[in-house]
């Protein structure tokens, strides 16, 4: 394709059918890669004090989500102010030494980044006082332990759904 010059603007002569055929083609390939490039998988954070627990979800997840795990809750807090802008939620246990779980939601609620980000809570304590004050508290879902891999998936799935549109 070459321009021209007429008193003072430029013009581009017509391209032939083919030639523009083919430019339209070249363009729509690339923009699709461009897409799929920038299209990042949603970013979950695991936070447990069990390895054996923070290892299962994320091996039950990561197909579809990029995951990133921390043994506790001061670890995992960390990890949220480190990746503030790309976390799409947290999967927090209740029971963890130096900084559990509630003690977690109540950090996040109070901070003006933090409380928009979705909490799924799992938890050994199933009783109904645990689970009604992790709910309070603000967590989006409590799954009890031992967890259902293909349940997990579903309510993390649907968690993203509610939070952020289709994933």
């Amino acid at each position: 394709m070459s321009c021209d010059y007429i008193q003072g603007y430029y013009y581009s002569k017509p391209l032939d059918p083919e030639d523009y055929r083919k430019k339209l083609t070249e363009t729509t390939k690339v923009n699709l890669a461009q897409r799929r490039r920038k299209r990042k998988k949603p970013l979950v954070i695991v936070i447990d004090d069990e390895e054996i627990n923070r290892e299962s979800i994320r091996v039950t997840i990561e197909d579809h989500f990029q995951v990133l795990t921390a043994s506790g809750g001061k670890e995992g807090l960390e990890l949220l102010k480190r990746h503030i802008s790309d976390v799409s939620l947290v999967v927090t246990d209740i029971a963890m030494p130096e900084l559990d779980g509630f003690e977690l939601l109540e950090i996040m609620n109070k901070s003006v980044m933090l409380y928009k980000i979705p909490v799924l809570v799992i938890t050994s304590f199933g009783d109904i006082e645990n689970v009604a004050k992790a709910l309070e508290m603000g967590a989006i879902d409590v799954i009890n332990k031992p967890i259902e891999p293909k349940i997990l998936r579903q309510r993390i799935y649907n968690i993203m759904q509610l939070t952020q549109g289709a994933i």
